[in-house]
C-alpha cells in the first residue's frame, strides 16, 4: 500500500513583494505553484498509487479563482481515471462550509466536512484504512481540535489529516487548530499527515507525524527544497519519504567585495561571477535571488548611491544574462555600518532592547490584527519578526544619510 501526502498548495498564489519584473517571468510565478500540482498528479499516477490526501489550502484564499478551481478539478478528475481516491479537507486560506451540496467535484473526491469524521477506504487487497479530519469553516480554529479525534479502532491503518500548528505558549497566538505531538501519539494512528506550515518536515518518527509543506517556496521566506511526499508500507509501518519538485527556487546570496570596485560595470560583473559561483548547477529552474553585499568599505559613495535608490538593481534586470536567473533584491549588510556617533548608538541599543522585542512588536500589531487574518499569519514567523527590525534599523539609517 503507497499513497501520495501532500497540501498547502496555494493555487493562483500572487506571488506579492516581486515588483518591476516582466510579464514573462510574471507568468512563470504565476504558473508555477499550477505545475508542481500538475507534477505530483504525474506522479500519482505513474507510482499507481492507492489514493492522495491533500492536507488544507488548495488555493490561497476562500476567494479563489475560477482558473484555479477548474484546474484542480481537472487534476482531479486524471486521478479519477486512474482510480485513485482524493481525500481532502479546506484548511485556512480556503476555509469553506461543506455539506452534501459540495458536488463540483469529482466522484472521487472525498472532503471532510466541518466536523471531525472518519472515512473508510478498502483496498484491492482487502486492508481497511480509515482516514480521519476535518475542514475550516472559518479562517480561525482556536480550538484543539486534535483531542477529539476518536482512537484507532476497527482497521489495518488509521491516518489523521490535521491542518494546524503546534501550541504555543501564548494562547493569543493559537489560532490553527493548535495541538501538542504527544496528544498524536496517543491516538495510535499509523501517520498523521500535517498541513498549515510551508516547511516539510517530521515531528516524530513514531508514529510518523509530518507536513508536506507546501510543493512550491512562493518567497524568500520560503527557500529550501519543496515537493511532496510518498509514503509506503513497510513492515508494517508507514514510512514517508520526501520527494522534490523545483520549479523556481528561492536563493539567499551573500558576496564578499575582496577589492575596492569604483565602477557600476565592475561591480555588475563582479555580481554575475559570483552568482553564477554560487547557486545550484541546476539551470533548468528559475532561480529567485535576494542578494546582499557585504564589505560595503570597498564600495565608493556613488554606488552605494546607485544600491539604496535601485538603479543598480534596475541595470541588473536590463542586463538579464540567463532568462533563468532573476535578482529581484540588492541591498548592503547593514551589521558593520556604525549608526551615526556614539551617542547615537547608545540610544539604539537602548530602543532595540526596550521596544524591538518579540512581546513589544506583538502589543503594537494585536490592534490592527483584529481582521486581518494575513498580518497575523506574517507575524507568526520568528523570521518576519527579525525582518521588521532590520527594516526599522535601514529606515533610520537612510533617514540619517539623506540629511
Amino acid at each position: 500500500m503507497k499513497f501520495i501526502h501532500t497540501g498547502d498548495l496555494h493555487l493562483a498564489s500572487p506571488f506579492l513583494g516581486i515588483e518591476n519584473i516582466d510579464e514573462s517571468l510574471k507568468k512563470r510565478l504565476y504558473n508555477s505553484t499550477f505545475q508542481a500540482f500538475k507534477i505530483i498528479v504525474d506522479a500519482a499516477i505513474t507510482q499507481k498509487v492507492d489514493f492522495m490526501i491533500i492536507s488544507g489550502d488548495i488555493y490561497d484564499n476562500d476567494q479563489h479563482s475560477i482558473a484555479a478551481e477548474d484546474f484542480f478539478i481537472q487534476q482531479c478528475q486524471r486521478l479519477n481515471e486512474q482510480s485513485i481516491p482524493v481525500y481532502l479537507e479546506y484548511g485556512n486560506h480556503d476555509f469553506h462550509i461543506v455539506d452534501d451540496k459540495l458536488n463540483y467535484l469529482p466522484d472521487n473526491v472525498f472532503c471532510f466536512k466541518n466536523h471531525i469524521e472518519t472515512k473508510r477506504l478498502v483496498l484491492n487487497t482487502g486492508q481497511i484504512i480509515n482516514l480521519t479530519g476535518f475542514s475550516y469553516a472559518q479562517k480561525w480554529i482556536t480550538e484543539d481540535m486534535a483531542n477529539q479525534f476518536p482512537l484507532k479502532s476497527n482497521c489495518d491503518y488509521q491516518i489523521g489529516i490535521l491542518h494546524g500548528a503546534l501550541k504555543t505558549n501564548n494562547p493569543q497566538q493559537d489560532h490553527y487548530a493548535p495541538f501538542t505531538i504527544e496528544e498524536l501519539q496517543n491516538k495510535n494512528y499509523d501517520y498523521w499527515a500535517l498541513g498549515h506550515i510551508h516547511k516539510h518536515q517530521t515531528l516524530s518518527n513514531d508514529p510518523s507525524i509530518v507536513y508536506c509543506g507546501n510543493p512550491q517556496g512562493r518567497h524568500k521566506n520560503e527557500a529550501g527544497l519543496h515537493g511532496y511526499y510518498l509514503v509506503n508500507e513497510i513492515n508494517g509501518k508507514l514510512v514517508p519519504t520526501f520527494q522534490e519538485i523545483r520549479q523556481i527556487t528561492w536563493n539567499n546570496i551573500s558576496i564578499n567585495l575582496q577589492n575596492e570596485i569604483d565602477s557600476t560595470d565592475d561591480l555588475i560583473n563582479f555580481i554575475k561571477i559570483e552568482i553564477k559561483r554560487q547557486i545550484d548547477s541546476n539551470l533548468d529552474i528559475l532561480h529567485m535571488i535576494d542578494l546582499q553585499i557585504n564589505d560595503h568599505n570597498y564600495l565608493t559613495n556613488d554606488l552605494k548611491i546607485l544600491i539604496q535608490n535601485h538603479s543598480l538593481l534596475t541595470s541588473l534586470r536590463n542586463q538579464q544574462y540567463d532568462e533563468n536567473i532573476c535578482i529581484y533584491n540588492l541591498f548592503i549588510n547593514q551589521e558593520n555600518i556604525a549608526l551615526g556617533n556614539d551617542i547615537d548608538q547608545k540610544y539604539w541599543s537602548l530602543a532595540e532592547n526596550d521596544i524591538l522585542t518579540n512581546e513589544e512588536l506583538w502589543k503594537i500589531a494585536e490592534p490592527l490584527m483584529k481582521n486581518n487574518f494575513y498580518l497575523n499569519d506574517y507575524l507568526q514567523n520568528p523570521d518576519h519578526l527579525q525582518k521588521i527590525k532590520e527594516q526599522v534599523k535601514t529606515i533610520i539609517e537612510d533617514r540619517d544619510f539623506e540629511i
